[in-house]
């Protein structure tokens, strides 16, 4: 049976969240240290690739580890099995496949209640206007003075607002990184991370660009302190 070496770390985000991870790493590997990585988004979406290949190869090109995007050197118009990926990585100089995946997806349902809003309001109106009665209430002529009387009347009305309840539904995912010895094909590596006990991240929150930079900084401290590849973490 094979044994890993398992440690952990826990990291604050500069969006609120944070992040637990957790890492393995192969024994075999013990005394490998990766200087040229190649990183990979596998999910389904073209422009969250290249956001989070971006965002993660900068973090680590910014430690000063040579990074290059998968889908530059690995281009999507052409069909890529194992064996050819392998070979292409080879032939660059690449020592390291740094594999990103969405994993576990799972739907988080909130019933919003519904609300109700009673509202009443009341108005006046004015009334008609009468000749002065000290004229002997003969016809109004032109210039003859008038009493204005006003009458108030209440009238109250109910205005109802009705709000139904209704169902939000929240994607949410767990996240895995995988390093790949690019020499032996075998997996060097994984880190999972979480937002808590038995809890991962929003979609909406995994796709944006402050996140997976935040992400690329927990890959790069797990595969520092599991000395898989030499940087100065003084700074990150």
């Amino acid at each position: 049976m094979m044994t890993f070496l398992l440690t952990g770390s826990l990291l604050m985000v500069s969006c609120g969240f944070v992040i637990e991870s957790v890492s393995y790493k192969d024994p075999e590997f013990f005394d490998t240290e990766y200087k040229k990585l190649c990183v990979s988004a596998n999910v389904d979406d073209a422009f969250f690739i290249k956001r989070m290949e971006d965002e993660v190869s900068g973090v680590m090109s910014s430690a000063g580890i040579y990074t290059t995007q998968a889908s530059n050197l690995l281009p999507p118009t052409r069909d890529w099995d194992d064996k050819k990926v392998q070979q292409a990585l080879s032939d660059k100089g690449f020592d390291g496949y740094l594999i990103i995946s969405v994993k576990d997806k799972y739907i988080v349902s909130n019933v919003i209640p519904g609300s109700k809003t009673i509202e009443k309001k009341g108005s006046k109106e004015a009334t008609e206007s009468k000749p002065d009665e000290s004229k002997g209430g003969k016809r109004v002529e032109k210039g003859d003075s008038l009493i204005k009387k006003t009458k108030e009347t209440s009238k109250e009305v109910t205005i109802i607002q009705e709000t139904p309840a209704r169902i939000e539904n929240y994607d949410y995912a767990f996240l895995e990184a995988k390093l790949i010895d690019v020499r032996t094909a075998k997996t060097a590596w994984i880190q999972n991370i979480r937002a808590g006990e038995n809890r991962g991240f929003q979609m909406k929150d995994i796709r944006s660009k402050q996140f997976m930079n935040d992400y690329g900084k927990a890959i790069l401290k797990d595969l520092a302190k599991d000395r898989l590849i030499r940087v100065n973490l003084s700074n990150k």
